[in-house]
């Protein structure tokens, strides 16, 4: 199996037919999506992708004469609306967690900030639409962010991260079994 990024959101995959004899399977079963085909096309996936950005892959398979078959991959955001949020939560161990989930669900938030007050974090960041529904947690509020509120937060609160807060967050280290958390006045 042959891999090759053909650009930044495209990939292409060559199988010969050895290797789907050997995986069992079929040109016309990859093609019609059957279930013993499936972990085949999430291998081949992963590994054109392998950032593991949760978005929807199109994958389009064509016979080749050798027997064998050419895969052309292609990643789709546009079904997956972003808007840009206010994330507001009252322990950093809250906001760090939060980051790691949006790393592991693939998003890349480059221009993400983290601003805060003495008793406050604010992430703001462009995440998907649907991240809105959570509305209030207990530990953290999630509302769209307007020109106005942008405009308030510029005002009473500092700039702790200017750039790329979700990818710094998310790679600090877990908390340890004792519980360590960092305080407000520490950042």
């Amino acid at each position: 199996m042959r891999i090759e990024r053909t650009g930044a959101a495209a990939a292409k995959a060559i199988i010969t037919g050895n290797e789907l004899r050997r995986a069992g399977l079929t040109v016309t079963e990859l093609q019609n999506g059957m279930p013993a085909a499936l972990p085949l096309i999430a291998e081949i996936a992963e590994k054109a992708f392998p950032e593991g950005e949760r978005v929807r892959i199109s994958v389009e398979i064509y016979p080749a004469k050798w027997g064998g078959c050419i895969f052309v991959m292609t990643r789709n955001r546009s079904d997956e609306r972003l808007c840009k949020m206010i994330i507001t939560a009252y322990s950093a161990d809250v906001i760090t967690e939060l980051c790691r989930k949006i790393a592991d669900m693939g998003l890349c938030c480059p221009e993400s900030v983290l601003v805060g007050g003495c008793d406050h974090l604010r992430l703001i960041a462009s995440l998907p639409e649907d991240m809105l529904l959570f509305g209030s947690l207990e530990e953290a509020s999630f509302f769209p962010a307007d020109e106005a509120s942008l405009a308030k937060l510029s005002e009473h609160d500092r700039i702790i991260i200017p750039k790329n807060a979700v990818a710094l967050l998310a790679k600090l280290s877990h908390r340890t079994s004792s519980g360590s958390h960092i305080a407000l006045e520490e950042i």
